[in-house]
């Protein structure tokens, strides 16, 4: 084998133990929603989802086909993590050499898992097409750059960020021609489905147009530097006039917008690879700022890994995992049943059905919009559900509680069980 390979094999190896020894962290959407696609709920129309549906779709099948639960989400989050590896390698091979390509993927994969990469999430997903596309862009091959920002799209919309160094390089026709292809073929598909409505109010009309409005404040400046700071990379490559250094930066920026408004680490994974092969590229003709920032994002990013290490699945630890051991105990397959203020993913954990329909996600983002707690309030009228999981409200400047939805819980059922502040309720 040659070395390349081995040094290679050897980094996957690596980037493997890193995110099996820090934090998963397993989104509660990432295993509801598909849970309920499989058992025969419309995407969009059965199901409140802000989002574009390429990932859900793929996690659908995923599921379908190797079983569905923490341990399967973990194996695709990571599998999904050393594919991203291999392209990110493939990528910068061909657009430079072996020895950079390495040197970027060295550099990446300790950003990866400092920047919330031990997850599945849109932003995850979305991290293999900003590198391609400015591969492809590299190759002038405009055509396929149309194809894969329309995929990029339907991954995550944020991805309309990429439209401005995409239009800097003035692709003309093809790239048209090739966006164009995939969202025919979509379009098509939503039509014949009779989704395409549905797929426009929630993530057009609420996903783009009122969801980022109704995001979430920095939540320290400690934060911001801390995130901000490994790009002050791109201030010795710019001086030194590193001739890809423009570009990178400007895809960077692109890449990373995906943060606004709602400012999360996880947010940047899409930014990383460029960041990356920044790194990578400013140990060629190296000033003593670039050995002081790369000595610097090496102290930022050990902290952060070491404080992230060995600790319980997120949306999973002890408490949830006795939850659903009582929920499952109460419940038959099949079952319908409420939970407000505490993680979806107990419906797939325990098998059962939210009594509400179309289900709208139990955030303060989506229940405070006009009309939508009360479609909750008028399912639980209806057919009150066997038990309610909820979750108590502990920050002091929400100034939203469910108030409507809450008050029907507490007309209507007593609780039986309390752990750890969440509280499981039956009929009174």
């Amino acid at each position: 084998m040659k070395s390349w390979k081995i040094v290679l094999a050897l980094l996957l190896l690596f980037h493997l133990l890193l995110l099996i020894v820090s934090q998963f962290t397993a989104w509660p959407e990432m295993l509801f929603w598909p849970y309920l696609i499989l058992k025969g709920w419309l995407p969009y129309r059965d199901i409140g989802i802000a989002h574009s549906p390429l990932l859900i779709l793929t996690l659908t099948f995923f599921y379908k086909v190797f079983g569905l639960g923490i341990f399967q989400q973990q194996i695709f989050g990571r599998g999904l993590v050393l594919l991203t590896d291999i392209l990110i390698f493939l990528v910068l091979k061909r657009l430079f050499d072996k020895k950079t390509a390495l040197l970027a993927l060295f550099f990446y994969i300790p950003f990866q898992v400092y920047y919330a990469g031990n997850g599945v999430w849109f932003d995850h997903a979305l991290t293999i097409f900003p590198i391609t596309i400015f591969f492809f862009l590299q190759k002038k091959n405009y055509f396929l750059v149309g194809l894969l920002w329309a995929l990029a799209f339907f991954t995550k919309q944020t991805a309309v960020w990429f439209l401005l160094p995409i239009l800097l390089a003035k692709p003309g026709l093809s790239f048209i021609k090739g966006a164009l292809f995939i969202v025919g073929l979509f379009s098509l598909i939503l039509l014949l489905s009779g989704l395409q409505n549905d797929y426009l109010d929630w993530t057009i009309r609420f996903g783009v147009g009122i969801l980022p409005g109704l995001a979430g404040k920095l939540t320290s400046l400690r934060l911001l530097f801390a995130s901000l700071f490994p790009f002050t990379i791109f201030i010795p490559l710019l001086f030194r006039k590193e001739k890809h250094a423009p570009a990178l930066f400007i895809w960077s920026v692109a890449a990373a917008m995906g943060t606004l408004p709602r400012f999360e680490l996880f947010h940047f994974q899409p930014a990383l690879p460029f960041l990356a092969v920044s790194f990578a590229l400013s140990l060629k003709k190296p000033y003593w700022l670039t050995f002081l920032i790369i000595f610097s994002t090496t102290v930022l990013i050990s902290r952060g890994l070491v404080r992230n290490m060995f600790k319980q699945v997120r949306f999973q630890a002890d408490r949830d995992k006795e939850i659903v051991k009582i929920v499952d105990d109460l419940t038959e397959s099949g079952e319908f049943i409420f939970v407000t203020n505490y993680w979806d993913n107990l419906y797939p954990l325990t098998d059962t059905l939210p009594i509400t329909r179309p289900f709208i996600p139990q955030l303060t983002q989506y229940l405070s919009q006009p009309g939508f707690e009360d479609e909750n309030v008028n399912d639980l009228i209806s057919n009150p559900p066997k038990i309610v999981v909820r979750g108590r409200f502990t920050g002091v400047d929400d100034p939203f509680r469910f108030e409507k939805t809450n008050d029907f819980v507490d007309n209507h059922y007593q609780t039986i069980s309390t752990i750890n502040g969440v509280d499981i309720l039956k009929p009174k």
